[in-house]
């Protein structure tokens, strides 16, 4: 069940009216059919399903390269991601984590730049996202601002072929729109969940809940990922994970990617 105010343990205290903040959260919108819709529409056009309204999402050409000729900056580190964060899956999905001096196998990855930059962990097969930020700029005719999902190939491809990601983790979300939508629409009696939940959920594809998911800003982060990464209909986002941190202050998850065969 959901949690009721009262019933509230997080470490955010209640709003004058007794109402933790986080379920006053506003989303882009304001039911689940509306995010279930928006995440199906992008499910179909990476399927390249027939008969869908246009998709101006365009595959990507950013490379670390046009990325510096941009004025964008790029910095490497040799690091783990944060992986006490993600219990065993790691384990779980075979990644390896055993660095040596000479052949490291995580290298941690800025890029910074005109109004957007992102910090990632990349690995063989994996994105761990930490940093997104937009500050409200989008791109126009005369002045071209990467999605952010650029940024994001663009880092991987910077270590490894793009053909092998499988795996993007998102830590500590709190981007609004799908803190709302995990809180609000989600984690509900109505589906069975509760928040906070340490434990993770896997929503399969095409599943009401995993188009849901689909249709939050961060889904929709990873679906135009995967639209400007490969042509439509030779890869699928196969399930989304969920969960929150001990005190439900945030949330994590993960998109599977994998090849249509």
């Amino acid at each position: 069940m959901v949690l009721a105010p009262s019933e509230s343990s997080s470490i955010f205290p209640p709003d004058d009216d007794g109402v933790p903040y986080y379920f006053k959260l506003d989303g882009d919108y304001d039911n689940f059919a509306a995010y279930e819709a928006a995440g199906k529409q992008r499910r179909l056009w990476i399927a390249n399903e027939p008969n869908q309204p246009p998709c101006f999402v365009n595959p990507s050409t950013h490379t670390i390269q046009s990325l510096a000729n941009a004025g964008y900056n790029f910095f490497v580190t040799i690091e783990d991601p944060p992986v006490e964060y993600f219990g065993n899956q790691f384990e779980e999905l075979q990644i390896p984590l055993n660095h040596t001096a000479n052949a490291p196998l995580f290298s941690r990855a800025g890029i910074h730049g005109p109004s957007v930059g992102t910090m990632v962990h990349v690995g063989p097969g994996v994105l761990v996202i930490s940093l997104l930020n937009r500050d409200g700029v989008y791109s126009t005719e005369a002045k071209p601002i990467p999605h952010t999902s650029s940024l994001m190939q663009a880092s991987y491809q910077n270590f490894h072929h793009i053909d092998t990601l499988r795996h993007v983790f998102l830590w500590a979300v709190t981007n609004q729109d799908t803190f709302a939508f995990l809180h609000r629409f989600l984690y509900t009696a109505e589906h069975g969940l509760r928040w906070p939940s340490e434990e993770p959920r896997s929503f399969e594809y095409g599943s009401p809940e995993f188009d849901g998911l689909l249709g939050t800003r961060l889904g929709k982060l990873i679906c135009y990922l995967v639209l400007e990464a490969w042509p439509r209909g030779t890869r699928r986002i196969t399930r989304v994970v969920t969960y929150s941190g001990p005190t439900g202050s945030e949330g994590f998850m993960r998109f599977d990617i994998e090849p249509v065969v």
